[in-house]
């Protein structure tokens, strides 16, 4: 964790005369989601947006080659860290009031193009990003009962065909 870079943006946000604050959690341990909800509940008024964007590839080969270790790896992190963080803000936001733009918050599940199309050498990847996109692309679809809104990388709002141009190579 790059917690210097962080802690920087923080100084600068403040020095303008805003509000920002950092809390580093490791998404592959529940307990450290838990205790950044609770810092986050603690903290600060309300939580107005989440940006989940945790994720790793620690291979590029094929699928059947890759070690169980690198698998369970980006499992952790990519897809069950994405359903953690999400569980526990749902659970904040559910007892927020509702915010000036009428909502109670907003939750962004960042994905991968990765989790759209095949990438030459990188299915363990993409099945960790498709696994994180196709729930979130639900979410948008059907309103949430507490008025939070979810929703995933707006890639999924565009036509197939642009993904293909985007990732065709010569041979």
């Amino acid at each position: 964790i790059f917690t210097n870079r962080y802690s920087q943006v923080v100084a600068t946000i403040s020095q303008a005369g805003g509000s920002a604050s950092f809390h580093a959690v490791d998404v592959t341990s529940h307990q450290s989601v838990i205790a950044l909800h609770a810092y986050v509940a603690e903290n600060h008024a309300r939580l107005d947006a989440v940006v989940n964007n945790a994720g790793m590839s620690s291979t590029f080969q094929a699928f059947h080659d890759t070690p169980t270790e690198d698998m369970d790896l980006m499992y952790n992190i990519n897809q069950r860290g994405t359903w953690c963080m999400q569980e526990q803000i749902k659970m904040m936001l559910k007892q927020q009031k509702l915010g000036d733009a009428g909502k109670k918050g907003t939750i962004v599940n960042m994905a991968s193009m990765s989790g759209l199309i095949g990438v030459p050498y990188a299915a363990p990847y993409s099945s960790t990003k498709h696994a994180v996109r196709k729930p979130s692309s639900y979410h948008e679809i059907v309103p949430a009962a507490d008025n939070s809104t979810r929703s995933s990388a707006s890639l999924n709002q565009q036509p197939w065909s642009t993904h293909m141009k985007a990732f065709t190579s010569p041979p």
